[in-house]
């Protein structure tokens, strides 16, 4: 069976992609979106959109513009702004599981089982799929990061300018997408520095530097902002002080942390949890196995420390911030899977003169990834579900000011129109509540918000006015009247 997909490999492998991105869209009836993030990304977009327009100005956020920008662009060739990001997504999934097959090629010998690799631990990984199928731009940052590295790797081997000026520019874009792979791109930069010093092309710096700041001209002439810096903006210069503030080494060794998302509450520690990316079944299947097999064999490829090295830069990096998101650690995925293909090609190799094994154990692993992936993504739709059934119930009251939070971007999504008053950041007082509705979730809150400013506006309104409760959601969510 291995070899025969090998003999097209990649039109297996995409079009497998494809085609299960398609079901799972259509078999869960989810366009894409759930939670903040995705929401003010789409909030982004609609902004370009109304730029390119009018020139009106984007509203105020500290998301990178990157992501939006490319969703902006390929809007124009959909009927829907919302599909429109969510093939960006679907997308760049297939663009990295190419991507890493043409890497896998570059850094070893045996190649000859990479796409069956790829699919099995990179396509069908369960937080892979998942996050191929929602509208972040987490999957666009990782093809962005695979360009970087495959064509630094491309100039190590070529010395060509052209290779260097796709890896510098694609390392522009990367950063311009998602700040924190700022530290992956430490490895690439250092494989193309190490070229030119080797070869003594010193000239051919300039030109790589001017090609990585070219991702940043969009962000400086829609938003008057570089990389992290606002230019001649009334608000602070730095777009990230609160980062800078949490951000601490004694992060490492807690699990419990108080940061602008109020309370968070962890089961392991910093440390551990920034590398779960090697074991943990919800990012690489057989994870263990593969970092056992890692430690015991002899034919490591070259690129094996470096990219063990970056990986640990990058865990202890965000193991160094005040939260935990499995989001951040499915970014060097890639990376590990980089490491593991050796002790792959180990484990084929042990089972080449047994066919009907080889079939079960790419079947058995098939079926279990997407058994894992059903679990994760389950969690997904509910709230994707409930969401809408929110958002199309508040939608039909009177028109009237929302009072809420967390939920705001998922209303204004499709309500573009209701006038929402943010407890996260709004200090109610006596003759400011006006008559409305209040949208809470008092058991998620009361813990994550304890003595915080949206519980403070809770119990203010309870003091204050007259609550009367419409209905409850699932989830926790309460629906109220505000005379």
């Amino acid at each position: 069976m291995l070899s025969n997909i090998s003999k097209r490999p990649l039109f297996f492998l995409l079009t497998v992609a494809a085609i299960l991105q398609t079901v799972l869209i259509v078999f869960y009836h989810f366009n894409g979106f759930f939670g903040q993030d995705s929401y003010e990304y789409l909030r982004i977009t609609y902004s370009l959109n109304a730029f390119y327009g009018d020139g009106t100005s984007p509203a105020y956020t500290v998301y990178p513009i990157m992501y939006p920008i490319v969703c902006s662009i390929a809007d124009f060739f959909f009927p829907s702004t919302m599909f429109a990001m969510q093939f960006v997504s679907m997308i760049s999934m297939l663009i990295a599981a190419y991507l890493l097959v043409k890497i896998i090629k570059l850094i070893t010998i045996e190649a000859k089982h990479a796409h069956v690799f790829v699919l099995l631990f990179f396509v069908l990984s369960p937080y892979i799929l998942r996050f191929s199928l929602i509208a972040m731009s987490d999957m666009f940052c990782i093809a962005m990061w695979l360009f970087t590295f495959y064509y630094s790797l491309r100039f190590e081997q070529k010395t060509k300018l052209k290779y260097l000026l796709l890896s510098s520019f694609f390392a522009g874009i990367t950063l311009m997408t998602r700040y924190p792979s700022i530290v992956l791109l430490l490895l690439p930069a250092f494989i193309c520095l190490k070229t030119i010093f080797r070869t003594k092309q010193y000239l051919f710096i300039l030109p790589a530097a001017i090609a990585a700041l070219l991702s940043t001209v969009p962000d400086l002439i829609i938003r008057q902002r570089f990389i992290f810096w606002n230019i001649g903006s009334e608000g602070p210069a730095f777009s990230y002080d609160f980062f800078a503030d949490q951000f601490s080494f004694a992060n490492l060794f807690k699990s419990s942390f108080f940061n602008i998302d109020g309370w968070q509450h962890y089961p392991t520690p910093n440390i551990l949890f920034g590398f779960f990316q090697f074991v943990h079944p919800a990012f690489i299947f057989c994870g263990i196995l593969f970092l056992i097999l890692l430690i015991k064999q002899q034919n490591r490829h070259r690129y094996t420390f470096p990219l063990l090295f970056t990986i640990l830069l990058y865990s202890l990096f965000i193991g160094c911030n005040p939260y935990q998101n499995n989001r951040y650690l499915m970014f060097v995925v890639p990376a590990v899977l980089l490491v593991y293909y050796l002790p792959f090609t180990n484990i084929i190799w042990s089972i080449k003169q047994q066919p009907k094994l080889g079939y079960l154990l790419f079947s058995g692993v098939v079926i279990c990834q997407l058994l894992l992936f059903s679990i994760s993504f389950q969690k997904i739709v509910f709230y994707n579900k409930l969401e809408h059934i929110i958002a199309d119930h508040v939608g039909k009251l009177d028109k009237l000011p929302v009072y809420t939070l967390s939920i705001d971007g998922a209303l204004l999504a499709y309500n573009p129109n209701m006038e929402i008053i943010n407890l996260f950041n709004t200090h109610l007082s006596e003759g400011d509540v006006q008559t409305g509705y209040l949208l809470y979730n008092p058991n998620a809150f009361s813990k994550q918000f304890e003595g915080l400013l949206p519980e403070k506006n809770y119990h203010f309104l309870q003091a204050n006015t007259r609550l009367q409760k419409l209905t409850e959601f699932e989830g926790g969510w309460e629906l109220y009247q505000i005379n």
